[in-house]
């Protein structure tokens, strides 16, 4: 399980690529002043790389920490590696429904890619099931406006799979914000997809033309 010990705020690295990574200035400021009240009670999760100190756990309360001018704070750490970092952060926020689609396609993508781990093996390693995992490897190719509104939650991850197969970066694009901004349902934007993807002849004058 590892031991609680204290560590350097400092030396604490906090990785790219991590569900719940975006700041919340008001989470912050709530744990600033529990700290204050009555210090860290529940202690970062940190795994051991070598001489490297990795976040799984805790960002909140390190950042809350840094901007009290805490030097040092409590760390649950024991030794582990990068894809441990990667799948623990997966499944902690998973277990927590906390989890982000877009967040979890870039770990998905990074276990895949730059761990050469083969779908079985994620999915063993994170209880997710296979087609979920090819769905959200799906959605990791989208361009990075179009994921980034996946992330905000103005896009639905449905959707999001459907605009992943338009190859081509500006088609994709401007068929996602059509999506959000017209409030496309599923089948709409499947349907707006399959339309880019095939699109159907210019009818010529004087014939006849049937549509859904």
């Amino acid at each position: 399980m590892g031991e609680v010990t204290s560590l350097q705020t400092g030396t604490i690295q906090v990785p790219e690529d991590r569900i719940t990574s975006i700041y919340d200035p008001d989470k912050v400021e709530e744990l600033k002043n529990s700290i204050k009240e009555s210090g860290i009670l529940q202690p970062l999760w940190v795994l051991q790389l070598g001489t490297d100190y990795i976040l799984v756990d805790g960002l909140h309360r390190l950042i809350a920490a840094q901007e009290l001018g805490l030097t040092e704070v409590p760390c649950l750490v024991r030794p582990g590696t990068e894809t441990e970092v990667l799948v623990k952060n997966l499944t902690l926020n998973r277990q927590r429904g906390r989890s982000n689609p877009a967040q979890e396609a870039k770990i998905i993508k990074s276990l895949q890619s730059e761990r050469s781990l083969p779908v079985a093996t994620i999915a063993s390693l994170t209880g997710i099931s296979d087609a979920k995992i090819r769905e959200l490897l799906e959605i990791s190719t989208l361009q990075p406006e179009v994921l980034a509104m996946v992330e905000s939650g103005s896009l639905h991850l449905g959707a999001a799979v459907h605009l992943a197969k338009i190859i081509d970066a500006t088609a994709q694009v401007q068929c996602a914000r059509d999506t959000v901004n017209w409030r496309y349902t599923e089948d709409q934007t499947r349907a707006r997809v399959q339309d880019i993807l095939a699109p159907k002849p210019v009818p010529k004058p004087g014939d006849t033309v049937f549509t859904p």
